[in-house]
């Protein structure tokens, strides 16, 4: 995209120009100079892409994750988010792709919340759509203590999208600070972090590291995001059954064992008077069966009547069930039953 003249066009995000002098002329970058933005409405450069997406599906590719997803298309007045065109080509793409790979799938990263991400979910473009609202509640209720922005988030999530398994559920991503740092670096914060993660609807997504707690770099750069798994750290914590690599492992071979965390509808559930840091999410089938799960978001112990739920638990970190089945759930407690 060139222009004779710098358009007053600005980033949404911090205002910066996205316009860049070359050979007396301009280009077109949002993300900055080094990295100028495809004409999408040339038809020879969406046949590129389809092109391109094609070869690595015929070596093996699932599918494909949009980066900026909001920004594929800009009005001629200099809008820079969620253009109507956007919604049509991903739609093109998609029924191209599909043709020839039926299983392909394609994840938006759209940096906004529910109210903004919901018209993305329009069943004909994007499968999924990473979770920005979720994951922001997640790391808020354990930071603060308290379940009210997560049951926010769900019940959100319910009411918005069309498809349940639509937004998909994470922490952190490579342009985010690694969650255990957001954490405070409080590992029984992150073991709870993963057990909400892993029991929500949708596809959870998990950023690598994560799993081994990696707490990255103190400062605001990419390197500090991305700093790179120490493979010696792994041996050790694999062969610690009490580590956080172990309950993700746990955890992630739950859900094809429990049909109701593949497919089961979320939806927080509270009794009046219960403390602002007690969490009860359960997941049910259509025909009334699920799971639940209770979880103490706070840095005081709870204890919590498991007797609604009165099964076998699938899992228990931080918890412990006495005779008339109680639980004792530690600060970040969490169980499955």
């Amino acid at each position: 995209l060139w222009s004779p003249t710098p358009l007053d066009w600005t980033r949404p995000w911090d205002k910066a120009t996205v316009w860049h002098a070359a050979n007396g002329s301009y280009y077109y970058g949002l993300f900055g100079g080094i990295m100028p933005d495809l004409n999408l409405r040339n038809p020879h450069v969406e046949a590129e892409i389809l092109d391109i997406l094609r070869t690595w599906l015929a070596r093996g590719v699932d599918g494909f994750r949009v980066d900026a997803a909001r920004h594929l298309f800009e009005s001629p007045d200099g809008v820079l988010t969620d253009q109507p065109e956007t919604f049509d080509f991903v739609a093109r793409l998609r029924t191209a792709l599909e043709t020839q790979y039926p299983s392909v799938l394609l994840i938006a990263e759209a940096w906004t919340g529910h109210e903004t991400l919901a018209p993305y979910d329009d069943g004909r473009g994007f499968h999924m759509a990473f979770d920005f609202e979720l994951a922001e509640a997640i790391i808020k209720g354990l930071n603060e203590g308290n379940a009210t922005a997560f049951a926010a988030a769900v019940a959100s999530r319910n009411t918005r999208f069309r498809h349940a398994d639509f937004p998909a559920p994470f922490l952190t991503n490579h342009d985010m600070t690694r969650v255990l740092r957001t954490l405070g670096g409080d590992e029984r914060k992150a073991r709870l972090a993963a057990a909400l993660l892993l029991t929500m609807a949708g596809s959870p997504f998990v950023y690598y590291g994560e799993e081994l707690g990696l707490v990255g770099g103190a400062g605001p750069g990419d390197k500090d995001k991305r700093t790179p798994i120490r493979w010696d750290d792994v041996a050790s914590r694999l062969a610690d059954d009490a580590s956080l690599l172990r309950l993700y492992r746990r955890l992630i071979a739950l859900r094809p064992s429990a049909p109701a965390l593949m497919l089961g509808r979320a939806q927080v559930v509270s009794a009046p008077g219960e403390p602002a840091a007690l969490l009860r999410l359960a997941r049910t089938l259509e025909d009334g069966t699920g799971v639940t799960l209770l979880a103490n978001l706070g840095a005081t112990p709870l204890a919590v009547d498991g007797r609604r739920g009165a099964r076998q638990p699938l899992l228990a970190d931080q918890a412990t069930v006495d005779s008339r089945g109680v639980w004792a759930l530690a600060p970040y407690g969490v169980v499955l039953q």
